[in-house]
């Protein structure tokens, strides 16, 4: 059984992880945002959990927590920070789909069509500012006129892959 403790602990590292991103991004906005948000989320926290399994002797932390249910923390830790990993980009970036949302409800009573919905976007808006999202984050890199991923941008694309399938969704679309 879940003990109560396990996604306390897990739900106050996430939300330090959070409070420590908000304070980083209003006093420094990194370039490369994937990185620091892995960084804080889960490189930290791991450094940080894994000083308390070390500095605890095994009976001191049967007082508080036993060493399962640190561990078991710490995925609640990881979950809560994958979830918000992956809703950061759209938040940060102006989802298309939300910003529909938000032009139809400014426009009031009288709604949109479809070509006014459509010339809330233009290409340029749409493209040049995931790329260069992509290529400050080292996820592609332009090579003799051609973008192309790096490495950090495969293990990416396999993780998201993996995920995908998963859950039983079609590779490549949305």
């Amino acid at each position: 059984m879940i003990n109560p403790l396990i996604l306390a602990l897990g739900g106050a590292s996430f939300l330090f992880a959070f409070f420590i991103h908000v304070l980083f991004w209003r006093i420094f906005r990194p370039e490369k945002q994937i990185f620091w948000l892995a960084t804080i989320f889960l490189m930290l926290p791991t450094l940080i959990y894994g000083a308390i399994f070390l500095i605890k002797t095994p009976a001191d932390m049967t007082s508080l927590i036993s060493p399962f249910n640190l561990i078991l923390s710490l995925i609640w830790h990881y979950a809560l920070s994958a979830a918000y990993i992956m809703t950061y980009p759209p938040i940060q970036t102006g989802c298309p789909s939300l910003n529909i949302v938000l032009a139809v409800f400014r426009s009031g009573r009288e709604g949109l069509s479809e070509g006014e919905i459509r010339n809330i976007f233009s290409t340029d808006s749409l493209l040049s500012g995931r790329i260069r999202d992509l290529k400050s984050d080292g996820l592609i890199d332009l090579k003799e006129g051609a973008w192309g991923l790096t490495f950090p941008g495969r293990f990416l694309r396999t993780f998201f892959s993996v995920y995908r399938r998963l859950l039983g969704l079609p590779a490549g679309e949305g």
